[in-house]
């Protein structure tokens, strides 16, 4: 398995010692009491649930607010800092809601990434997938954002990750619209005409991952949240845009 890894269990008194060794990358001890100790990457309380119970575990952190929003507001926010991990630790607060315990540093050693400010030569779609069977779910990876599919998982309490074309000056328009429907729950980011269109980012520009986690369905409008801090609530894009900057993305499925 992709996040298999071989590990070192010592016992002292009550307490489980277990050192992880990953590709001469990285060591890690961790310290938990012996009762505790588990083989599986996810949590003993999500492995002991039927299929569909699961589902509605996740069916329940869905919101319905006044304004329209369909949204998951549970995701945990893993920052990236300065490292170009944003396809890791978007999956990273993927993983961590779905009850896995995994971070970014252990993934990037699973999905051979080198800390090269590239993602070339690494194995990421398929650490994704192997994310997904260790959760008992199931992933469709897809060269384009489809809002219709995006609203489905979420509708079950699904994250959607989208690798998307990025630019700073977009990232600075969705930050001050995201500020104004906070203030005005009337406010509507406006059609996306030519002038709009010609400001989105294109194939040249550099690679982002975000993590969708709501819509609005009468705004035709995507909620998502991005591997930083900053902001306490998700950003607001227009769906059109996030359509056409995706590069790649990845619905988790029941």
């Amino acid at each position: 398995r992709t996040l298999r890894a071989e590990v070192i269990d010592y016992q002292k008194g009550n307490l489980a010692l277990r050192l992880l060794v990953g590709n001469q990358r990285l060591i890690r001890l961790l310290i938990q009491p012996v009762d505790s100790i588990t083989r599986e990457w996810l949590d003993t309380d999500r492995c002991a649930m039927s299929a569909s119970a699961l589902s509605r575990v996740y069916e329940g952190r869905v919101t319905k607010p006044d304004n329209g929003d369909v949204l998951i507001e549970t995701l945990p926010i893993v920052p990236q800092g300065y490292k170009p991990y944003c396809g890791l630790n978007t999956l990273t607060m993927a993983a961590r809601y779905f009850g896995l315990h995994l971070d970014e540093d252990w993934l990037a050693v699973a999905g051979k990434f080198q800390n090269t400010g590239s993602a070339a030569g690494s194995q990421l779609p398929r650490l994704y997938l192997a994310v997904a069977r260790e959760a008992s779910l199931d992933l469709h990876k897809s060269n384009d954002f489809s809002l219709s599919e995006a609203r489905k998982s979420i509708d079950q309490g699904l994250p959607v990750v989208v690798w998307r074309r990025f630019s700073g000056a977009r990232n600075k328009a969705h930050s001050r619209q995201t500020l104004i429907a906070a203030r005005n729950p009337d406010y509507r980011i406006p059609r996306p005409d030519t002038a709009a269109r010609d400001s989105w980012p294109d194939h040249k520009s550099p690679l982002h991952a975000s993590v969708v986690v709501g819509y609005n369905p009468s705004r035709t409008e995507v909620l998502f949240v991005e591997s930083w801090a900053g902001m306490k609530i998700p950003r607001r894009m227009r769906a059109e845009e996030m359509a056409a900057t995706a590069y790649l993305t990845f619905y988790f499925k029941p």
